[in-house]
């Protein structure tokens, strides 16, 4: 009977260690489902930044091209400005000129 003793003393341990082990599997099942859904986050994650990283450089692209129209604008009228005084100084300097050619023909 001592043999049956130790064997149903195994049987115990061993069902101990199961139950353990089974404890330890559905725990590392849980931790695996967890991984699985991480893993599908980031890549949607990965996803949506390569997303914000194409419309952050459509934007830059966009600022660069309004920088430009801004710049043309901004120097527009001095543009302007230049030309008018261009303008007022050729119609001063016609003036004069045609003055004193008119002065010249009278006295000749």
């Amino acid at each position: 009977m001592d043999n049956s003793v130790e064997i149903n003393v195994k049987i115990a341990e061993h069902d101990r260690d199961i139950e353990y082990l089974k404890k330890q599997i559905d725990t590392l099942n849980k931790m695996a489902d967890e991984i699985h859904i991480m893993a599908t986050n980031i890549s949607t994650l990965t996803t949506e930044i390569k997303h914000t990283n194409e419309h952050i450089l459509r934007s830059d692209k966009h600022l660069e091209k309004t920088e430009l129209r801004i710049n043309e604008l901004e120097s527009r009228p001095g543009k302007r400005f230049n030309l008018i005084t261009t303008t007022i100084i050729s119609v001063l300097t016609s003036s004069i000129v045609g003055t004193i050619v008119g002065a010249i023909i009278k006295i000749i």
